[in-house]
């Protein structure tokens, strides 16, 4: 299978027993939800706010339940964790208090003195490693959060012409910083900023400041591949679309690899149910810059 990791969404559970509930009972939900949104945007409709909730609760997950989302968040919890174990471990006589507590509370001595435990921190004898798992919790937390922001944000849906698509991605949430500011770091709720998801081959979902508009917005050929060249610099490891997208001159324009056909870089074609094709392009991700698509 290509572009899937398997169980990305499965923990074990105290019984010792893969628990895929998140997939099932959560994840599944979100993405049933957004079905029925599909008809109205391919025939321009406006949107209620149960289905301005189903978007974006669909496009909170789209950010978060991805391997990157993932990698991020074990990051940041082992800095996080890191740095207070620096605050902890450089004190003998706090770390020797800590040892009595745990020693009252379990009855049992410490096998290790407190020096020797400041001095394996100390050294790097001793690191943290967090459980990769642990961000699916954040996923959960988040998600809800972040749809909760996202749906009061001026909306455009941009509706790409017949004759171009937009692509996917592993990554699919894109952030494009404002003109007068490419460089700089954004989130969500940055002013300018613009947050795009592709949410089929022909309709991509623009998220600007709050407003709580919707429109939709025709995009031509040089529209579609400029947000495509932005999927493609947003992404990781895996481009797909559905159409024969020149998804490898779409990687050569975002600078995402030094030459689309170096090493590790190829095109898998899978047949499609309606009788076209799948491409799905894997390659080396050298840089993530940003540009505006309007």
């Amino acid at each position: 299978m290509i572009g899937a990791e398997a169980d990305l969404y499965t923990f074990t559970d105290s019984t010792g027993e893969k628990n895929r509930l998140i997939e099932k009972s959560l994840l599944q939900v979100v993405d049933d939800s957004i079905l029925p949104v599909f008809p109205k945007l391919a025939e321009r409709q406006p949107l209620t706010y149960d289905d301005r909730g189903a978007v974006a609760m669909f496009a909170a997950f789209q950010r978060s339940r991805v391997p990157e989302f993932q990698a991020s968040a074990t990051r940041t919890a082992t800095a996080s964790l890191e740095r207070m174990s620096d605050r902890i471990f450089a004190d003998p006589a706090q770390v020797a208090e800590g040892l009595k507590s745990m020693e009252a509370h379990t009855g049992k001595p410490s096998e290790v003195s407190a020096e020797a435990m400041v001095e394996a921190w100390q050294s790097g004898k001793v690191r943290l490693k967090v459980n990769p798992k642990m961000a699916l919790g954040a996923m959960v937390d988040i998600s809800p959060k972040m749809a909760a922001l996202l749906i009061d944000l001026d909306w455009t849906i941009m509706v790409a012409g017949e004759d171009c698509a937009f692509i996917l991605s592993d990554n699919p949430f894109a952030i494009v910083p404002p003109r007068a500011s490419p460089g700089q770091a954004v989130g969500l709720d940055t002013p300018g900023a613009l947050k795009y998801l592709p949410l089929t081959k022909s309709h991509c979902l623009r998220m600007a400041d709050h407003g709580y508009a919707l429109r939709y917005a025709a995009a031509d050929s040089a529209v579609v591949r400029v947000i495509n060249i932005n999927t493609a610099r947003n992404s990781r490891r895996f481009l797909y679309a559905t159409d024969g997208a020149d998804l490898k001159g779409i990687v050569e324009a975002s600078g995402t690899a030094s030459s689309p056909d170096e090493a590790g870089a190829t095109v898998d074609t899978i047949p499609a149910a309606d009788g076209g094709d799948y491409h799905i392009l894997t390659w080396r991700v050298l840089s993530a810059a940003y540009h505006d698509a309007m």
